[in-house]
């Protein structure tokens, strides 16, 4: 069999090559680098619309009262524009609530995307989503790599385990070759990503079917039966398959951002087809642990969520484990009163 390498010289190159690539990050960070506002430029809007993400970071800053960061889950299910309708009307004056939806599960990149607009506008409520069952994976989010530099955040993976250090520092690889050929040319924009949002939930039905648009009303369902406390407290069952020690380190981690901004950390439940009929919210073993002082988990069971609706038609609500515009308005109409009231407990209490 030949040899890997023709001559020592050329192994020695390889070598150094390897050795230049995996400390690509950390000389980027001693030499100063690019911006982390031109670290957002440029990422496939499939993984979110992260040149608005910069917009609201880098050139807005004026507070926020209501901040949702999460998956498409979060995304699909609450209606920011309507929250803000109604909760201007609650306090008397504009307010202002946005979104940073990502796609593709992954709780350490709305921690980190949070962190960063955190560090540059104040948030009073920071929103994310509970985990579904069906997300487990302990693997760091696939865009991650676009997001992070090597020294931006420090204390994020104090904690966490080795092999998770090591494939976060492997996402620091991974986009260090993209982060140096910026300090050539900045990342290009597609001019079609400047161009207003689009709405947040298009219609699609249950599986590939076609979408049946329904008459939406919500149920009269009291805010604080739908607040885990101990007055709700049979409602809500943490039973399901348990948090991952990488989704329970950046939950842990999103919590500890919250405290330090002065925000509340409300945690939803996101409505899943899987739970039809059910009258309690059922969520994820280890989810208690994060629940501390400062953070609130709300959410409502699938069998008053649905009450108003006929059974033959619970799935013209969902798209597949998302909620399509039929399920987002009526859990935005139902979530919206509890957010109010936790919005005004909060700020009241400051």
């Amino acid at each position: 069999m030949a040899p890997a390498f023709p001559s020592t010289r050329r192994a020695a190159l390889f070598g150094a090559i390897l050795v230049l690539l995996l400390t690509l990050p950390i000389t980027l960070h001693w030499i100063g680098g690019i911006s982390i506002e031109e670290a957002y430029r440029g990422i496939s809007e499939r993984a979110g619309t992260f040149n608005y993400f910069r917009r609201q970071i880098f050139e807005e800053h004026s507070d926020v009262d209501i901040l949702f960061s999460g998956t498409s889950l979060l995304g699909n299910a609450v209606d920011p524009p309507s929250v803000e309708r109604a909760l201007s009307r609650a306090i008397g004056r504009q307010a202002t609530v946005i979104s940073l939806r990502q796609s593709w599960q992954g709780p350490d990149i709305n921690y980190f995307v949070a962190r960063d607009f955190m560090a540059q506008r104040k948030v009073k409520l920071l929103v994310i989503g509970a985990p579904a069952w069906v997300h487990r994976s302990n693997q760091t989010h696939v865009q991650l790599l676009r997001v992070i530099r090597y020294g931006d955040h420090p204390g994020a993976l104090d904690g966490l385990a080795l092999r998770s250090r090591l494939a976060v520092y492997a996402d620091y690889v991974l986009g260090a070759s993209r982060q140096a050929l910026n300090l050539l040319r900045p990342n290009l924009i597609d001019p079609q990503v400047e161009v207003p949002d689009s709405p947040h939930v298009k219609p699609a039905g249950y599986l590939g079917r076609p979408f049946v648009r329904r008459q939406v009303v919500v149920p009269a369902i009291p805010p604080p039966s739908l607040i885990r406390s101990g007055e709700s407290h049979d409602l809500f069952r943490f039973d399901g398959p348990p948090l991952n020690p990488y989704q329970l380190h950046f939950l842990r981690k999103t919590e500890e951002l919250a405290q330090q901004h002065g925000a509340l950390l409300v945690i939803l439940h996101m409505p899943s087809p899987s739970e039809r009929g059910s009258e309690a919210v059922a969520d994820r073993q280890l989810m208690p642990q994060v629940l501390g002082a400062g953070v609130v988990f709300a959410g409502v069971p699938s069998a008053r969520m649905f009450e108003n609706i006929p059974d033959a038609q619970f799935e013209d609500y969902f798209q597949d484990e998302h909620l399509n515009l039929n399920g987002s308005e009526l859990f935005t109409g139902i979530i919206t009163p509890v957010l109010i009231q936790l919005y005004e407990q909060h700020t009241q209490s400051r």
